[in-house]
């Protein structure tokens, strides 16, 4: 009798955030427990993507031809139609070339949305009845976007139509698919203030768990590596410089603290951002020891807007470091779990830095459970646990 296979497809297996990091993670579980046994599991990368110079020509044609978009501001909404065909244009070409192995799976597990879409229109019965789209996005692509490339602008009514167009796009490919795969029922929050209706489609929850990184270096030798001393109070944003990952509220927060005249050390640990940062915050490029920042700081600050499930929390659980993050999606998943880390609302920069006083005043400790919350129920071995469950599921579908 043939095992049951599924399939995970990811752009990469890589130490990180998002898809691939996701993949990275899981590739542990897998690699360090033994769930190979009630099914095959393979987890596909797409080897050959086309070369870069055919994603730069289709883009030149699509922002050429392409018509959804509304007069007042054609350049920027002919730039974020592109970016979205481009890269659909880009994943269906890369997904034909291996869409014959994809179909072999009795289950196949997508961690993109290009792909999942390319595998909707390559082959939409298989995708029917047997893909499962893990979108690994706080929100909505189009919201996502338009929120990264309009840094400087307000979201202005004239690309509403545009939004609507990609937000119907996105939605119309939930419906295409098995199911929608969860990290918890919270990472849906993003997503449910434009559309309300999210709970019609067909949802699975499966937790994540996560390597407890090493720390190469100790907190005085990483400190002077950024210029700093040992008894400065260093506050570390490290991830992505989006705006959903709350890049623009750690910056208010830095310059409401400048002008206090409280003397916090605020460092940015990420790849270099398409704009320039407050003076306030000290940039130190990315960061190959997630470990050793994370320990080396006092606050490792997530004041996400929307909140997917940050790895980065689940790392800096695992060594006991200090956290302080927005309660949003997947951070109120962890609190109800009983991670007791200081936590504010959603852009409320004032309540933030209520949060750092307290820890800088009184070295107050609130995240001295999260070690053992994370060994419990965050780490590689949990996760492996959960997902075999996970994978009983899937099995029955």
């Amino acid at each position: 009798m043939n095992r049951f296979k599924v399939g995970n497809l990811a752009p990469a297996v890589k130490h990180g955030g998002g898809p691939s990091g996701y993949a990275f993670e899981l590739q542990n579980a897998l690699n360090t427990n033994d769930l190979r046994a009630s099914c095959l599991i393979e987890i596909i990368t797409v080897k050959n993507p086309p070369p870069p110079s055919f994603k730069s020509r289709i883009w030149k044609n699509i922002v050429n031809s392409h018509r959804i978009y509304n007069p007042v501001a054609p350049k920027l909404s002919r730039y974020v139609a592109a970016l979205i065909e481009g890269n659909r244009l880009h994943a269906y070409a890369a997904i034909e070339s291996i869409i014959d192995h994809i179909i072999t799976f009795d289950k196949l597990i997508c961690h993109d949305l290009y792909y999942a879409d390319a595998i909707v229109r390559l082959a939409p019965r298989y995708a029917e009845k047997n893909l499962i789209l893990m979108t690994h996005s706080p929100t909505f692509i189009i919201r996502q976007i338009m929120g990264d490339v309009l840094v400087y602008e307000d979201f202005r009514e004239d690309l509403c139509a545009l939004f609507r167009h990609y937000l119907s796009w996105e939605l119309c490919l939930y419906s295409s698919v098995r199911s929608l795969l969860w990290p918890c029922r919270e990472a849906q929050d993003g997503y449910k203030k434009d559309a309300s209706y999210l709970d019609n489609y067909n949802h699975l929850f499966c937790s994540t768990g996560v390597d407890k990184p090493s720390i190469r270096l100790c907190r005085s030798q990483q400190r002077a590596s950024w210029g700093l001393n040992d008894d400065d109070f260093v506050i570390l944003f490290m991830g992505r410089p989006h705006i959903h990952k709350g890049i623009f509220v750690f910056e208010q927060i830095a310059n409401i603290a400048a002008s206090m005249e409280l003397p916090y050390k605020f460092i940015f640990a990420g790849r270099v951002p398409a704009f320039s940062l407050s003076k306030n915050i000290r940039n130190v490029g990315y960061v190959n020891d997630n470990g050793s920042a994370m320990s080396a700081a006092n606050v490792n600050i997530y004041p996400n807007l929307e909140t997917y499930f940050d790895l980065g929390i689940l790392q800096a659980m695992s060594i006991s470091a200090e956290i302080l993050m927005s309660n949003t999606g997947g951070n109120n998943y962890l609190i109800s779990q009983g991670l007791s880390a200081h936590h504010f609302q959603a852009l409320d920069c004032h309540a933030a830095l209520d949060c750092l006083s307290a820890i800088y005043l009184g070295d107050i400790r609130s995240s001295r459970n999260s070690k053992d919350l994370w060994e419990n129920s965050f780490s590689s071995k949990s996760f492996a646990s959960v997902y075999s469950a996970f994978l009983e599921m899937v099995v029955d579908l």
